[in-house]
């Protein structure tokens, strides 16, 4: 099935930039019977999406690929990573999590940075984790599937999407310069605030979303994320009859 989106006109005439590779991390938690996502806002500041409500998560930094990272593997890891996944792909996922909303993905317990913030330092995170002794549990990250920005948008992103079950009564600490506002929500419901004009989100937000809204709770969300098609989805931006840019899927997009 093809889906055609609207594209801002300004886009249609940048040169072709390679996509920076980034993790982003759908954080489930328990709600009764039912399921909710974190989503999290993006300042006006911000330099992409500003003001859009996305997943928590960000680009890949080399420091990722140190030693002093991999070492925070903990022997439970290997699980998560493939030919799709890479141990840095993941342990961004991690990092920025931790970075973003102070959820600390560990070996024992999914825990909140309160307890652990005068620990763990934004700037020195793996060699902190390892004066911490505390080891990332990357096995607990759900590889869902990849989605990359087309050409020629001015700003592209290579990105794997993940799924984490978070404890019910979990806290969330956004960090005040990149984060403006959090909220949990169900599939439906935040589709229907897209609808509404009342929760701005980027085109991949929205369509991740479309394929959970039928799901009725987490173990339906892990069972689904795991059967996946491990797919890399990147639309084409083309000009339609009328001179409109449009976004059309790519015909292997499953549609639920």
């Amino acid at each position: 099935m093809i889906i055609k989106e609207p594209v801002d006109s300004s886009y249609g005439n940048s040169k072709s930039v390679e996509p920076q590779v980034s993790a982003s991390v759908l954080c489930l938690r328990r709600v009764k019977q039912s399921f909710e996502i974190l989503f999290v806002q993006r300042p006006k500041t911000s330099r992409v999406a500003p003001e859009y409500y996305v997943f928590p998560g960000g680009k890949i930094d080399p420091e990722d690929a140190s030693d002093s990272a991999l070492s925070r593997l903990s022997n439970t890891s290997p699980t998560c990573c493939s030919t799709d996944v890479t141990y840095p792909i993941a342990l961004a996922a991690c990092r920025e999590l931790y970075e973003e909303v102070g959820i600390l993905v560990t070996q024992d317990e999914t825990e909140s940075v309160d307890s652990l913030a005068t620990m763990i330092s934004l700037e020195t995170f793996y060699t902190d984790l390892i004066k911490a002794q505390i080891k990332l549990d990357i096995s607990k990250l759900h590889y869902w599937l990849r989605w990359i920005t087309p050409k020629p948008m001015p700003v592209r992103f290579d990105t794997y999407f993940f799924v984490l079950q978070v404890p019910e009564q979990l806290q969330v600490f956004p960090h005040p310069d990149e984060i403006e506002n959090i909220c949990w929500m169900h599939p439906q419901e935040a589709l229907m605030a897209y609808t509404e004009g009342q929760m701005p989100m980027l085109f991949p937000t929205v369509r991740n979303l479309e394929q959970l809204a039928s799901l009725e709770c987490i173990d339906d969300v892990i069972t689904f994320v795991r059967e996946f098609p491990k797919l890399t989805i990147e639309p084409t931006l083309y000009r339609d009859k009328t001179g409109e840019l449009e976004l059309e899927m790519p015909t292997n997009w499953p549609i639920c």
